[in-house]
This record gives structure tokens, sequence and C-alpha cells, in this order.
């Protein structure tokens, strides 16, 4: 019972330890899939913008 409780709080210090490395991967996750969500809307941006003039002039 004792090796229980003790297993328990070792667990617990483990966890308590672990998450603020496991948060600060998730914001770091969080931020680059937002970044990389307005890269690639931005990427689509600039690429659609030549093409719509082309298509634009040919009219």
């Amino acid at each position: 019972m004792i090796d229980l409780i003790l297993d328990l709080i070792f667990i617990g210090a483990i966890v308590i330890a672990l998450a603020p490395v496991l948060l600060g991967l998730y914001g770091v996750f969080l931020v680059l899939k937002i970044f990389f969500i307005s890269f690639t809307k931005g990427v689509w941006y600039v690429c659609s913008c030549p093409c719509y003039w082309i298509i634009r002039r040919r009219r």
C-alpha cells in the first residue's frame, strides 16, 4: 500500500515536472501551425495574383 502511494507521488512529480515542457511544446506547435497556415495563405495569394492579372489582361 505504501509502495503504491510512493509510486503515485513519484508519477505525480514526473507529471508536474513535464507539464510545463508539454505545454511549451503544445504552444510551439500551435504557433507553428498558425504561422504555417498564414504562410501557405500568403504563398497562395502571391501565386494567385499574377494568374489573376494574366486572366484579366487576356479578356
